[in-house]
């Protein structure tokens, strides 16, 4: 997760695109893979496959690494179908 100083920082990052406009926070993260948010916290902090952005307590999850989790998830427990 890449951390910035202050949340205007992050809100200036995410204006400028160097953040990805469709992103979400741990909740909706846990919501789309059905985990809890704590799953997705811990995931966070271990470096995990998330790309995340963090500025104050306030994190953006990028929606894209999330399809690609889902993905992962569906590929590997389709395979011991």
């Amino acid at each position: 997760m890449k951390n910035y100083k202050t949340v205007s920082d992050l809100a200036e990052a995410l204006q400028s695109g160097e953040i990805p406009a469709d992103v979400v926070s741990p909740g909706g993260a846990a919501q789309m893979l059905g985990v809890t948010r704590q799953a997705i916290n811990d995931r966070l902090h271990h470096g995990n496959s998330l790309e995340a952005w963090g500025a104050e307590g306030y994190i953006l999850i990028s929606v894209e690494s999330i399809k690609l989790a889902l993905e992962k998830k569906r590929t590997s427990g389709s395979k011991g179908s």
